[in-house]
């Protein structure tokens, strides 16, 4: 049985933005999508922890 709040965290990384999304698990369908301008953050890990605190509930399976 899976857990409704547990995803595979999946991103499009570039030099403008970082596109992150989260995946529930046995799933291919792309939610919560969010496109970040990389200049907003010191590093990639800065991205991801802004990223994730929009969904405190989520528990992250695999990036």
């Amino acid at each position: 049985m899976s857990d409704n709040n547990t995803f595979n965290l999946v991103g499009d990384i570039g030099a403008t933005n970082a596109r992150l999304s989260l995946v529930p698990l046995n799933s291919s369908d792309l939610t919560s999508i969010k496109k970040l301008p990389c200049n907003d953050f010191e590093t990639f890990q800065d991205a991801i922890s802004f990223y994730l605190s929009s969904f405190p509930e989520a528990k992250i399976h695999s990036a």
